[in-house]
């Protein structure tokens, strides 16, 4: 069964999954399955979220570290240049890691994706298509109006 019948592909991103046609945008993976006409967007966003697990683990760590370490004055000394460079690093994951999130919405459903793989501009070049083929959809229908 071809679920792009009579619909013209305009781009394609995150390996094939999501597609934007000249009537829909649609996602497939393993375990899902959406289409959203593109008459019924009504918003659009790439967001990035930061991941407050690395921050969450770094804390641990540095309070844990303490413990394997002498309770003298060196040992202490080593154990806070330790959990230093560690709270260092994770700070630096935290600033540097972030999760990217492509989300087309109506007011009945979305389809949101995880776009950590796909880059800004590859993410920002699909909102902009899909932004094209909504006012080419609201022309041909405006046309298919004046023509009744």
């Amino acid at each position: 069964m071809d679920d792009l019948k009579n619909e013209e592909r305009v781009a394609t991103a995150d390996s094939n999954q999501l597609i934007l046609t000249n009537r829909r945008i649609l996602y497939k993976s393993n375990q899902e399955y959406k289409s959203i006409r593109l008459e019924n967007i009504t918003y659009m966003e790439l967001s990035k979220r930061s991941i407050p697990l690395i921050l969450y683990i770094t804390v641990i760590i540095n309070v844990l570290i303490p413990i394997f370490y002498n309770n003298d004055q060196d040992g202490l000394d080593d154990a806070f240049k330790l959990a230093g460079s560690i709270m260092v690093l994770g700070l630096f994951a935290y600033a540097l890691i972030r999760k990217r999130h492509l989300l087309f919405a109506t007011s009945g459903g979305r389809i949101d994706i995880k776009a950590s793989h796909m880059s800004n501009d590859e993410c920002y070049r699909f909102i902009e298509y899909t932004e094209h083929e909504i006012n080419a959809a609201k022309s041909r229908d405006a046309g298919s109006v004046l023509h009744n």
